[in-house]
C-alpha cells in the first residue's frame, strides 16, 4: 500500500510540474505513456485518468475558447425592478448575473440573487432595495487568459464568474468556474439534463415527449410517426436550430410540421434537450 501511495504521489507531483511549466509534444507523449503505465499498475483508476486528460486539454485552451459570447449573456440592469430581478433565476436558470449600466460595455458588478432573497426573507420592503447595494465586484480578464490560470484564480479569489474583454476593452463574453471545470471533468448535469443511460426519446403523456437533441431524425420519425426531412440534417437538434435561424435559448418554441419543439436545455454552443408536443388537429 505504501509503495502504491508513493508511486501515486510521484505521478501527481510530476503532473503539477508539467502543468505549471508547460509542455511540448514530446513531454505530452511521455506523460501519456506514464498514464498508461499507471492504469496498467492500478495506481489510479480510469476516472482520475480521464480528469487528468481533461486538465491537459485545459492547459491548451484560452478564455475565448469556452466563454459564453456577448450575445448570449444573461444580464441585469442597474435600473431593473426587484420583481424583474427575482424572475430571472426561473427564466434563465442562473443565480449570478452581471449588472450593466448604460450598455453591455458598462458592467458594474455581479449580483447573486440569493443576497436579495435573504433580504426579502427578513421582511425588507421592495421599495427600500437598491440593486447597487447588493452588487459584488467582478473580475475582468483578456480573451487570451489561459483556462488553467483562470481556474487557479477562481479558487484563490472564491469568485465564480469573470467578464472576458477584447484588446479594446469591449466585452466579448463571460466565463464561469463551472465552464472551466466542465472542460476537465465533463458536463456537469442539472435536473434538465438527460441521464447518459436514459432513452433518447421519453414519452411524458399521450402527446408530449422529452427528446435528446442528438437523436437522429430517422429515429424521431420512426418513434413519433413523423415525416421530418432527412436530406439536410442528421439530428433533431440540427433541424430545430435551422428552423429557428439562431441558437435558441431555453423556453423558446417553434412548430415544425405536426410538432411543437420547446428548448429545455441549451448552452452557448448547442441545444441539448427538447420538449416535443404532437399538435392535435
Amino acid at each position: 500500500m505504501a509503495e502504491r501511495e508513493e508511486s501515486s504521489n510521484k505521478l501527481m507531483g510530476w503532473l503539477s510540474a508539467r502543468f505549471s511549466n508547460g509542455a511540448d509534444d514530446a513531454a505530452v507523449s511521455d506523460f501519456e505513456q506514464k498514464l498508461k503505465n499507471a492504469a496498467e499498475l492500478d495506481i489510479i483508476d480510469q476516472d482520475v485518468i480521464d480528469i487528468i486528460y481533461g486538465a491537459m486539454q485545459v492547459s491548451k485552451l484560452h478564455a475565448r475558447d469556452v466563454m459564453v459570447p456577448r450575445t448570449k449573456m444573461a444580464c441585469l440592469s442597474v435600473d431593473d425592478s426587484i420583481n424583474d430581478i427575482l424572475m430571472q433565476p426561473t427564466e434563465k436558470r442562473h443565480t449570478r448575473f452581471p449588472v450593466i449600466g448604460e450598455d453591455m460595455d458598462d458592467i458594474r458588478g455581479v449580483l447573486h440573487t440569493k443576497d436579495l432573497l435573504e433580504t426579502l426573507i427578513r421582511g425588507t420592503d421592495h421599495n427600500d432595495i437598491e440593486i447597487r447595494d447588493y452588487m459584488r465586484p467582478i473580475t475582468f480578464i483578456p480573451e487570451s487568459k489561459r483556462l488553467y490560470s483562470l481556474f487557479q484564480e477562481f479558487r484563490l479569489t472564491r469568485r465564480h464568474m469573470a467578464i472576458v474583454v477584447d484588446e479594446f476593452s469591449h466585452v466579448s463574453g463571460l466565463i464561469t468556474a463551472e465552464d472551466v471545470l466542465e472542460q476537465i471533468v465533463g458536463d456537469i448535469e442539472d435536473e434538465h439534463d438527460m441521464a447518459e443511460d436514459s432513452d433518447p426519446i421519453t414519452q411524458v403523456d399521450d402527446t408530449t415527449f422529452r427528446i435528446d437533441a442528438a437523436t437522429t431524425i430517422e429515429e424521431f420519425n420512426e418513434q413519433l410517426e413523423a415525416e421530418l426531412p432527412t436530406d439536410e440534417f442528421d439530428t433533431i437538434g440540427g433541424i430545430v436550430v435551422n428552423h429557428f435561424g439562431h441558437l435558441p435559448e431555453p423556453k423558446e418554441s417553434i412548430a415544425i410540421g405536426e410538432h411543437e419543439f420547446t428548448v429545455i436545455n441549451a448552452d452557448s454552443r448547442r441545444v441539448h434537450v427538447l420538449n416535443v408536443i404532437r399538435l392535435v388537429k
